[in-house]
């Protein structure tokens, strides 16, 4: 893969890009690991993210309406905790695509942004 080999060329082209690729795998792991906890999401989480989410304005004004009738009910927090905390326990049963999708936004200005940066990083750490 080129984005592959170009990632491995960047990271070690000195010492210290060399070990910010180690601290920065070292910190994927560690990642990895609490991420496998069977009670990674709960209504603190939940709540963080979708404020998250609400505050970025990436989502459609009807997706706002429905993560904020999520946080107006705690059964519904609770709900959507356990069917992902279920869905996280079962990752390594999980298919991963070797293709990396490109999602593109058009901005306010006209111009197209690709998203695609986070995902191609952890496909190259992954392998």
């Amino acid at each position: 893969m080129a984005i592959s080999e170009y990632l491995r060329t960047l990271f070690s082209s000195s010492i210290e890009s060399s070990k910010a690729l180690d601290e920065l795998w070292k910190s994927v792991s560690s990642f990895e690991t609490s991420m496998s906890s069977p009670t990674q999401f709960n209504h603190d989480v939940l709540t963080w993210t979708i404020n998250g989410l609400l505050a970025s304005g990436l989502l459609s004004n009807e997706k706002n309406a429905v993560l904020k009738d999520f946080l107006a009910s705690p059964i519904i927090l609770t709900e959507v905790a356990d069917v992902l905390n279920m869905r996280i326990a079962s990752i390594q049963t999980w298919s991963w695509e070797t293709e990396v999708p490109v999602e593109q936004r058009r901005h306010v200005t006209g111009a197209y942004h690709s998203k695609f940066l986070p995902q191609t990083f952890v496909l190259f750490l992954a392998s």
